[in-house]
């Protein structure tokens, strides 16, 4: 099919599943109007259904600002944990907090088109919401398996939109008619080098501070789940096997998790042949590692910068061949 091609760089933007390596993707969105795009339609899973959400409201610098001024503390607080037997953390105060600073909206009368994405586990198929509740649909695109509590919803499941569309090309509005960018946070290269050459100048002092606020946050953990073996449970959930040793139930059920969502990324980039893809390294950093988002917010700045340039002098030699 023909696209349109647009003077003006119209564009629609899919924006990736990925835990907290996604706040990148804000990043990138500041970049892309920096350099004058337009972006006339969105899609996202997870992380990116969040991000999505904030900028087709027209919100997305607030709440960058919002989300960067949490101490690690008043994060514990919006987590939620819980012994439900389908998850860990109920997200329930997040999303409270979230409606008093950015009151719900629906999808319909954002300013932007929109598709977020979740997965109905009952029927095995990818749910895309472009209309109603704006919150409602985010707390299904984030829920994580095993993680997160899935949502119910019309007498089915939903959990995570990444389980089936990491990437969700597919349910991009009007991807026929604009050029389709796509940020892929499932890039094989070397990415936890990059974040801590970014991080390094951080004193001592405040490195101090963070280290016993995450002693706080573990013991938090370790008072109400009332057991002594659970140290760093986070982690041990969301970290990929690395050797024999250190790969138990839930780490194996993870790392094999981990391993479909790259391969079904890097087969729907292949398969739907984006015009340009942005690519953020899968190893930047942990799944909820949101320590560093500032950092990341950087990184995906700069890294649209390069690939931009690198699209501009690519076409510059292309012409000049």
């Amino acid at each position: 099919m023909i696209k349109k091609k647009h003077m003006n760089k119209e564009i629609g933007l899919v924006l990736s599943s990925g835990g907290a390596r996604g706040a990148a993707q804000i990043g990138v969105i500041k970049a892309l109007e920096k350099q004058d795009y337009k972006i006339k339609s969105l899609s996202g899973s997870s992380i990116g259904s969040i991000i999505l959400g904030m900028y087709a409201r027209g919100e997305l610098l607030e709440f960058e600002k919002w989300i960067t001024s949490f101490t690690e503390d008043e994060i514990v607080n919006m987590l939620g944990f819980t012994l439900k037997k389908n998850g860990i953390l109920k997200v329930d105060g997040f999303f409270e907090i979230l409606n008093e600073k950015f009151p719900d909206k629906n999808i319909e009368d954002l300013k932007i088109p929109c598709a977020i994405v979740a997965t109905d586990i009952i029927n095995n198929e990818s749910v895309v919401f472009n209309k109603g509740s704006l919150y409602k649909a985010i707390r299904a695109s984030i829920s994580i398996p095993s993680l997160i509590i899935p949502v119910y919803y019309n007498d089915t499941i939903l959990v995570d939109g990444g389980v089936l569309e990491p990437i969700p090309i597919n349910a991009l509005p009007y991807s026929d008619i604009l050029d389709v960018y796509v940020i892929n946070l499932y890039a094989k290269e070397e990415g936890k080098s990059i974040i801590k050459e970014q991080i390094k100048d951080v004193s001592d002092t405040k490195q101090e501070k963070k280290s016993r606020r995450y002693k706080a946050f573990i013991n938090q953990i370790e008072n109400f789940l009332s057991r002594a073996n659970i140290r760093n449970i986070l982690d041990y959930i969301t970290n990929p096997a690395t050797s024999i040793d250190n790969i138990g139930y839930l780490n194996l059920l993870n790392t094999s998790t981990s391993a479909m969502v790259e391969r079904i990324a890097n087969l729907t980039i292949q398969a739907y042949k984006p015009d340009i893809v942005i690519d953020i390294p899968k190893d930047i950093c942990k799944t909820l590692d949101f320590g560093n988002i500032k950092e990341l917010i950087n990184f995906g700045e700069q890294r649209t910068y390069e690939t931009l340039e690198k699209l501009k002098s690519n076409k510059t030699k292309g012409l000049n061949d």
